[in-house]
C-alpha cells in the first residue's frame, strides 16, 4: 500500500503541474519520475515479494488473455477521460457560443440538462436492452467507441452548429452511460468471486486515474470570433 500511494501521488501531482509549468519543467519530471519509479517497486514487490495477500496478483491480469480485467479497466480509464472532456467542452462552448458570454444564464441552464439526460438514458438502457443483447464485451467495445467517436466530434462545434453539437453530445453521454456501468459490471465478474475486492479497487483506481488524468491536462481553449 506505501509503495502504491507512494508512486500514484507524485504521478498525479506531475500530471497536475503540466497545467502550469512546461512538460520539461521540474515541477513536472521529478514528481512522475518519484512516481514512476516507486510504481515500478510496486511492481517487483507484488510479483516477485512472495506475498501471501498482494493487491495486485498477476493472475487477475493476465485471465482471459487480458480480457477478463485487464481490458474493462483500460476501458473504465478511458470511459471517464471522455466523461470529463464533456464536462469541460460542453459548458464552455455554452457559455461561449450559445449564451452570449453567459449573459442568458437560463438558457445555459437548460442547454446544461443534456449531459445529465443522456447518461440517465444511457444506464438505463443499459438496464433494459443489456440483457436481451447479451454479448457483454460487444457491448463496451461498440459503446465506448461510439462515446469516443462522437465525442471527438465534438471538436467541431462552433456558433452555428448548435443543433448538431446537441445531439453529439447527447449521443456521446448516452453511450457513456452504458459503457460506465458496463465496464464496473464486467470488471466485476471478470474474477472469482473471492477476488471481488481487488477487482472493485483496481478498476476503481484505473476509473479514477484516468479521470484525473483529463481533468488536469491541459484543455484547449475555445475562442469565438463572432461580436
Amino acid at each position: 500500500m506505501f509503495l502504491f500511494i507512494a508512486g500514484a501521488i507524485p504521478t498525479l501531482v506531475g500530471i497536475v503541474y503540466t497545467t502550469v509549468y512546461p512538460g520539461k519543467d521540474a515541477h513536472v519530471l521529478a514528481p512522475l519520475l518519484i512516481g514512476i519509479f516507486f510504481l515500478v517497486l510496486f511492481g517487483l514487490w507484488e510479483t516477485y515479494g512472495n506475498i501471501k495477500h498482494p493487491l495486485t496478483p498477476t493472475y487477475v491480469f493476465t485471465a482471459g488473455k487480458g480480457r477478463d480485467l485487464t481490458a474493462p479497466c483500460i476501458a473504465l480509464a478511458v470511459v471517464n477521460m471522455f466523461y470529463y472532456s464533456s464536462s469541460i467542452l460542453w459548458p464552455t462552448m455554452i457559455n461561449v457560443f450559445y449564451t452570449n458570454g453567459g449573459t442568458d444564464w437560463r438558457y445555459g441552464v437548460l442547454l446544461s440538462t443534456v449531459q445529465g439526460i443522456a447518461i440517465t438514458t444511457g444506464g438505463v438502457a443499459l438496464a433494459v436492452f443489456g440483457g436481451m443483447i447479451k454479448r457483454w464485451h460487444w457491448q463496451l467495445s461498440g459503446s465506448v467507441f461510439i462515446m469516443v467517436l462522437f465525442g471527438v466530434l465534438l471538436a467541431l462545434g462552433n456558433p452555428g452548429n448548435k443543433g448538431l453539437m446537441i445531439a453529439f453530445v447527447f449521443i456521446s453521454q448516452t453511450a457513456y452511460g452504458w459503457a460506465i456501468y458496463l465496464s464496473i459490471a464486467i470488471s466485476q465478474m471478470g474474477v472469482e468471486h473471492k477476488n471481488l475486492g481487488l477487482s472493485g479497487g483496481l478498476s476503481g483506481a484505473a476509473r479514477f486515474a484516468g479521470g484525473s488524468s483529463k481533468i488536469y491536462a491541459p484543455t484547449p481553449c475555445i475562442v469565438s470570433n463572432h461580436k
